[in-house]
This record gives structure tokens, C-alpha cells and sequence, in this order.
């Protein structure tokens, strides 16, 4: 019996194959874990990290055994045996091979297979992850999240009894209500799409016992349909509360909503392109709603912005707060009075909404704090920063509540700028 190693390398929660260019003709065009031959006077770990050096100019260390699979070929008995390998350094440069891909464990019963491997692929997707194996900051697909807490991923709040778990989850591209952090709190909405929420209603009072009943509570959120960025576990820090928001039948409802902390102190770090993405999904959904409607879920955020941890800090905007704001404007600048000047895809009067205080600086996302300016003012305002300039924005906004009737929201912006 030959003993043949393979290397298990992941990136990204992703798994290295390629495809064989050389050796055997029957295995010619399939793909494999990569790995060789153990040779004499080497230990089987020691020939994965040779044959990764030779095949592919890479340099990893070789740590446990995973599985194996015995393989009997019509001129030989094969005796394939994996282990998960940590990369160290260097390029791929390919040596035996056609092309190499990093694909996700459930992605790997469509490739072409070599016999021997095709074992190996199936322990791994039905053996792939534990709870324990999650890393915050890692992006992870529904099947992996579903199959290590053993739960549903239907609702936002998925209990596991399996797992004592609750897994929560937060889809930006597709909120019902965004919900946000605020700092390092994230303000978390109860399950229900209709009518007023109820503390006491399945999930939602698992939740708010959460301090006491000794479940472990898992946070996730998506801006891309199917991945998810892993949180890691997270804690109530304080009591639910209530606000108003639309329900999915766009009528006024009470939403209770969970203050949550993550344990470890930190939460992923998101791709600045998925949130682009997110955003802009969002703001197709809002630009179908009538400008009364918009105004209506406007004037109900007046919360400060959620401040996502990227490479570069990057504040996400309340797309109703912006589309209302633009809209009140009627197409004329805010700053120098000039109509907009020039019309976007759909027609509209081209404006861009902009905080009189801005995000970074700690001013809220609400439309008591935004006005509407043409690119050119948008520009002078961030570079110039002029006293007056500032001046003008804040009568702008302050006019506009006053034309709405809005006693609470003139009162937020008097304590705003006083």
C-alpha cells in the first residue's frame, strides 16, 4: 500500500484544491488536496511540507490529521491521508498542476474529483465546523452557520436547544429595521414584521432573559444575500426598549429593540464593498416609496449614525434621512440657492445629502442635522469649512422643521446647535 499525505489549507474560510497536470494518467484533469508521496526517512508530515515546497513554492506547517480514505486503483492500493496545514509564506507558483482554486466546503462536490479525494470531501462537509471553530471578523455561508448551532437561520432570533444558543441576525441588504451600533452597543430589533412586539412573544423573551437563563447568544450580519460576518458572542447590557417604526404592512408599531455588547470587546471588520453594496440595495428599496412616506420613516431616526469598523472608519447613512432630505430640498441647493445641476439616472434633481455637524464628529443622522447641496457647495463646505457658510445650512434646516409643524424635532435641533 502507497501512503499518499494532502495538505488541508484554508483562506478565508475557503479551501485550497487544484488541479493535477502531471503524474498518473488517470488522474490527468482532476481536481485533489494537494500532497505527494511519503517518502523513505521522512514522517508524514514532514512530506506534505515538501511536496507544498515543491509543488507549489509554498512553505506551511503541517499540524493535525484530519481523515484518511484507502483507494484501491487497478495497479495499486492508495492510502490518502489529510492534514490541516498552516500557510507560512510564499507564492503560488505551479509546478504539477493547471490551476488551483480556494473554494468553500460545500462547493467541493462540484468539481471534478479524483476518486480517492472524493471521500475527503464529504467527511469535510459533514464534519466542517464547531461553534468553537468560528472566528470574528470571518465571513461564513447559511449551511456552515445552520449545520455548528444546529438552528434555523428563518427569523432573526434562531434558538438551538441542541447547542443552547441563540443565533442572531442582522441582514443590512434587506432590513425590515437597520439595526445599527451606536459605539460599541449594537441596537438590536425583537423578531415580528406586523403589529406592536410583544417582550413575552417566543424568541424575543429568551433574548431579554439572556443575563439569567444561561444561554449563549451569537451575532451575525449580512450585506451580501447567504454570507454572513461572524460577531462572535455577544451580551445583553442593559433593558429592552421601545420605539416606533413601520412594520412590513407600513403601519406605525412598537419595536423593542436589545442593547448587546460583544463579549470579546471587538466585532468584525466589514469590506467597505459589501456595505457600498448594501447601501445601494437599500436605497433602490426607499426610491420606490412615495416622498410622503420616506418623510414619515425620517423623521422617526434621530438616533446618532452607525460607525462601521472598516480598514478606514466609514459612517452608514440612514437612507431614508438622505432621500428625505434631498427631497425636501426640491431641487435647489441648500447653500447657494442654484438649482441642481444636472438629473440622475431616474430624472431627479442631482443633490447629495450632508450633516450640518458632521457624523464624525459625532452629529446625529437625522433630518434635523441634514441639508442638500449641489456637488460644488458639497465640496467648498468639507474643504473650506467657512463660519458663515455653517451658518446658512443650520437657518436652512431650522426653516424646514419649522414649515413641518415638528415641535420634537425643532427641539432636537435647538439642543443640537445651541
Amino acid at each position: 500500500m502507497i501512503t499518499v499525505v494532502a495538505a488541508l489549507i484554508e483562506d478565508d474560510n475557503k479551501i485550497l484544491i487544484a488541479k493535477r497536470a502531471t503524474g498518473d494518467p488517470n488522474l490527468l484533469g482532476k481536481w485533489e488536496f494537494p500532497g505527494g508521496k511519503v517518502e523513505t526517512g521522512e514522517n508524514e508530515k514532514q512530506a506534505i511540507e515538501r511536496e507544498m515546497l515543491e509543488e507549489f513554492e509554498l512553505v506551511v506547517k503541517a499540524k493535525d490529521f484530519v481523515v484518511n480514505n484507502i483507494c484501491e486503483y487497478p495497479d495499486k492500493k492508495v492510502d490518502l491521508r489529510l492534514y490541516r496545514c498552516i500557510y507560512k509564506s510564499g507564492n503560488f507558483r505551479l509546478h504539477d498542476h493547471l490551476e488551483y482554486r480556494f473554494v468553500s466546503v460545500f462547493e467541493l462536490m462540484d468539481y471534478d474529483l479524483a476518486p480517492a479525494d472524493i471521500p475527503l470531501a464529504k467527511f469535510l462537509k459533514e464534519n466542517d465546523l464547531s461553534i468553537a471553530d468560528f472566528v470574528v471578523g470571518n465571513k461564513y455561508r447559511n449551511e456552515e452557520i445552520r449545520k455548528a448551532f444546529k438552528c434555523s437561520l428563518f427569523a432573526g432570533i434562531n434558538r438551538s436547544l441542541k447547542t443552547n444558543t441563540l443565533v442572531l441576525t442582522v441582514k443590512h441588504n434587506k432590513p425590515l429595521y437597520d439595526d445599527v451600533w451606536v459605539g460599541d452597543i449594537m441596537h438590536y430589533s425583537a423578531s415580528g414584521k406586523n403589529g406592536d412586539h410583544k417582550i413575552n412573544h417566543n424568541q424575543n423573551k429568551t433574548l431579554a432573559e439572556s443575563r439569567t437563563n444561561g444561554i449563549k447568544v451569537y451575532l451575525f450580519e449580512s450585506y451580501v444575500d447567504g454570507e454572513y460576518y461572524f460577531d462572535g458572542e455577544v451580551k445583553l447590557i442593559g433593558d429592552p426598549y421601545v420605539c416606533k417604526r413601520y412594520g412590513s404592512d407600513e403601519k406605525l408599531r412598537d419595536v423593542i429593540i436589545y442593547p448587546l455588547k460583544c463579549v470579546n470587546g471587538k466585532r468584525a471588520v466589514v469590506s467597505k464593498d459589501d456595505i457600498e453594496y448594501s447601501e445601494k440595495i437599500k436605497a433602490k428599496a426607499v426610491n420606490k416609496l412615495t416622498a410622503d412616506k420616506i418623510r414619515e420613516k425620517a423623521k422617526l431616526i434621530n438616533s446618532n449614525s452607525d460607525a462601521k469598523d472598516i480598514k478606514t472608519v466609514y459612517h452608514v447613512r440612514n437612507v431614508y434621512v438622505s432621500e428625505y432630505t434631498k427631497i425636501r430640498a426640491k431641487g435647489v441647493c441648500d447653500l447657494c440657492y442654484e438649482k441642481a445641476p444636472f438629473k440622475d439616472k431616474l430624472g431627479r434633481p442631482y443633490l447629495e445629502a450632508h450633516h450640518v455637524i458632521s457624523l464624525a464628529d459625532g452629529g446625529p443622522d437625522g433630518i434635523y442635522n441634514t441639508v442638500a447641496l449641489c456637488p460644488n457647495c458639497h465640496r467648498k463646505v468639507h474643504l473650506l469649512k467657512n463660519k458663515e457658510d455653517i451658518g446658512k445650512l443650520q437657518s436652512a434646516v431650522l426653516r424646514y422643521l419649522i414649515e413641518d409643524g415638528d415641535d420634537a424635532l425643532i427641539d432636537m435641533f435647538e439642543r443640537l446647535f445651541r
